[in-house]
Formats: C-alpha cells, sequence, structure tokens
C-alpha cells in the first residue's frame, strides 16, 4: 500500500486514465481492507480523475459499469494477476469510463431539460413556488423546514409551496406520516433511476 501511495502521489509514467485504470487493479488486488474494498477502489477512480482535472465534480458512477459487467470485471482482474493481461484489463477499464462518461452526459442533459421545463412552468407563479422547483435539484429530498431555509422565506410560504409542487407531481410525500413529513423530487430521481437501456443519448 505504502508503495500505491507513492504512485499515486508522484504520479505515474502513463496517460492520467492508464494510471487510473493501474491503480484501480493494484488497489483490488492489494485488498487492504476486510470489507468495502470495491466501493473504496471505485472512489479512488473519481478522486483521482478529480485531482487530474478531468471531472470538476465525482458526476462519474463506475459501479453502474462494473456492475452490468460483474463477471468480466472479475476476470479481467484475475487475467492480469494470471495472465499478465494488462491490455485486456485497460480496454474493458476504458471502455467503462467512456460508457459511464455518456451515460452521466445523458443523466445531466434530461435534468438541464427538466429544470428548464419546471423554470418555464412556473416563471409566473409565486416567487416561493418557481424558487423551489429550482432548489430541488441541488437536494432532492427536503423537509418542509429545509425549503424553508433554502428559498428563505417564512414557514407557512414555504409549506404553501410545497404543497403546490406536491399537487403537480413534482414532489411527492415519502413517510406517509402527517407531522416530520419528508417529500422528494419525484422527476428528478426518475431519471437518475433510469435504466441505462432506457437512457437517451445525444
Amino acid at each position: 500500500m505504502q508503495n500505491l501511495e507513492t504512485y499515486i502521489q508522484t504520479g505515474g509514467r502513463y496517460q492520467s486514465l492508464i494510471d487510473i485504470g493501474l491503480v484501480h487493479y493494484q488497489f483490488e488486488t492489494i485488498h487492504p481492507f476486510r470489507d468495502g474494498n470495491g466501493r473504496m477502489g471505485r472512489l479512488l477512480i473519481m478522486m483521482m480523475m478529480c485531482d487530474d482535472d478531468l471531472l470538476p465534480e465525482p458526476f462519474l458512477y463506475p459501479s453502474s459499469y462494473f456492475n452490468r459487467n460483474r463477471e468480466e470485471y472479475t476476470n479481467r482482474l484475475l487475467a492480469v494477476s494470471r495472465d499478465n493481461a494488462w491490455q485486456e484489463w485497460l480496454v474493458f477499464f476504458l471502455r467503462g469510463i467512456s460508457q459511464q462518461t455518456e451515460e452521466a452526459f445523458s443523466r445531466a442533459s434530461a435534468l438541464l431539460d427538466l429544470r428548464d421545463d419546471y423554470r418555464d412552468r412556473y416563471q409566473d407563479d409565486a416567487n416561493s413556488v418557481s424558487q423551489l422547483s429550482m432548489e430541488i435539484f441541488a437536494q432532492p429530498y427536503i423537509t418542509v423546514n429545509e425549503a424553508k431555509q433554502m428559498i428563505d422565506m417564512a414557514y407557512r410560504t414555504a409549506n404553501k409551496a410545497v404543497d403546490r409542487l406536491e399537487e403537480d407531481g413534482v414532489l411527492e410525500e415519502t413517510t406517509g406520516q402527517s407531522r416530520n413529513r419528508v417529500y422528494r423530487a419525484k422527476e428528478v430521481f426518475d431519471i437518475i433511476q433510469k435504466p441505462v437501456d432506457e437512457l437517451q443519448y445525444r
């Protein structure tokens, strides 16, 4: 692990994505923790991409690709250890980064289209409603108290805005309770959770 840390901190010998693929393999091979090595290894991919200025924020979700191709993923890692099959592993890894980039772009585009739709739909409504319809993209789970803080208005005003968006199907209540209710941005989550094969690539 110390050698791997040094390699990461000092920069490898190859192009950034190649180095990240090498590091991911090595980290999973070392398997330093009793649990969570897969999650930590995938997080490390995002951290290194951000550190190398390949991403401004950790927008990609490599777990989606690895989980869809779990058998090939484990076979490719094993083949490096067993047969020194680095090229095959790196092609698989880079293909995954490419696919996840397309997926992230498609979801982001759909969210931007939805935000534009809300902006047009509520531009003539009360400022509380139009403002809250924008804020839910940054915080898609909210309570009325959180909505109050987000739009910087009175509780009663925020409650009315939440009610309006709930009536329109923009928000949906998730607890089934009469108090301490939590709402989620339904259409935002529909996009986030949409299966990959239903995404439309531009």
